[in-house]
Parts: structure tokens; sequence; C-alpha cells
């Protein structure tokens, strides 16, 4: 592999190493995470990962109060 599939982790230990999923080919994933590409996970398997990861979804983001769009507002003005 001409990218090493391992990387120093950024302020951690010296010695942890995380891979570089990034520059591995699918195959070369499925078989690190123990996955059959073309059965999936099983039901029991989804469930494991729900409950120790959470759902698959970016937070919602608030949208700005009516008095900081007022105020942007505002600052238009002068």
């Amino acid at each position: 592999m001409a990218i090493s599939d391992q990387v120093r982790a950024s302020g951690g230990p010296a010695d942890k190493a995380v891979t570089a999923w990034y520059a591995l080919t699918a195959e070369q994933v499925a078989a690190k995470l123990g996955v059959d590409p073309a059965a999936g996970l099983s039901a029991a398997r989804a469930a494991d990962l729900l409950a120790g990861h959470g759902l698959n979804a970016l937070p919602v983001e608030q949208p700005p109060s009516v008095l900081r769009r007022f105020l942007a507002e505002a600052s238009r003005w002068s």
C-alpha cells in the first residue's frame, strides 16, 4: 500500500495509532470491520451499534433568534 494504514493520533500518546480509513480499499475496510458487504449487518449487530453509538445523524442547528436577526439587520442600516 502506498499510504500507510496507520497514522499517529494528534494530541494523543506517541504510541497510539489510528487507522487511516481513507487509505484503505473497500475490501480492506470490510475485513477490518468484520462485515460481509454482500450480506450487510445482522439485525442484532445493527441494534448493538445503535445502542453503543446512537443514531447516525448530525445535530440540528438552531436558527438565529429573533433578536439576533433584528440586530444583524439593524447593523446594515448604518
